[in-house]
């Protein structure tokens, strides 16, 4: 019976999404779902982790590929992850190629975080294009600080509940790279030195010659 208000759940919202594609209706019944491009009003990942949470799903992987995008829709990705987490659902994170600016903090939303050893993530303060008088402005940078603090203090917190010792469980580290729009790389062995990944998924390799 739950299979099958979950797909009728499935249905209404495809129809509902002209973004929402029969491979990723496949994906997301196999617990599965891609973060890949620029984060914005486009992306469907939060309907997709619903509908996952809906379904009793115990593990979700979530493969991100992204170079980041807009706070208020990966702000969203970041509340519906927590809401599967919250339901007991462990999340996944798995990062191919780059998982840069909100990319970077969605994966630290993750229970287990991994990355290859060619992967990049990179973090970096926000950016605005203010535009009006001082009253306008002054709303802007009301919002700004808000978010500063909460991408701050989520991070931070990820990072301190694993590996407390890193320089990365605190917050004058991130308040230093949230203040400034230089971006931060960070490689694999520095990511998983700092705490910032768990694993580093190694490459297979070739046989060697007989």
């Amino acid at each position: 019976m739950e299979n099958e208000k979950f797909w009728e759940r499935v249905l209404t919202e495809a129809s509902a999404s002209v973004s929402f594609s029969g491979f990723q209706l496949m994906a997301v019944a196999n617990g599965r779902t891609e973060l890949t491009g620029v984060i914005g009003a486009h992306t469907n990942i939060p309907t997709q982790l619903d509908l996952m949470r809906d379904m009793g799903t115990k593990e979700i992987h979530l493969i991100i590929s992204s170079q980041g995008g807009e706070m208020s829709a990966g702000i969203e990705v970041i509340r519906a992850i927590n809401d599967c987490r919250k339901a007991g659902i462990k999340i996944n994170g798995i990062v191919r190629g780059q998982a840069m600016s909100m990319a970077f903090h969605i994966l630290q939303e993750c229970d287990y975080r991994a990355m290859g050893p060619a992967d990049l993530l990179m973090a970096h303060g926000l950016t605005t294009g203010m535009m009006g008088d001082i009253r306008s402005i002054e709303a802007e940078m009301k919002i700004l600080g808000c978010w500063k603090n909460y991408m701050a203090g989520r991070a931070q917190a990820r990072v301190a509940s694993t590996k407390p010792d890193s320089p990365a469980a605190s917050m004058d580290y991130w308040n230093k790279i949230k203040d400034d729009n230089t971006p931060v790389y960070f490689l694999a062995e520095e990511a998983l030195e700092l705490g910032l990944v768990d694993v580093i998924e190694e490459d297979s390799q070739w046989p060697s010659e007989v």
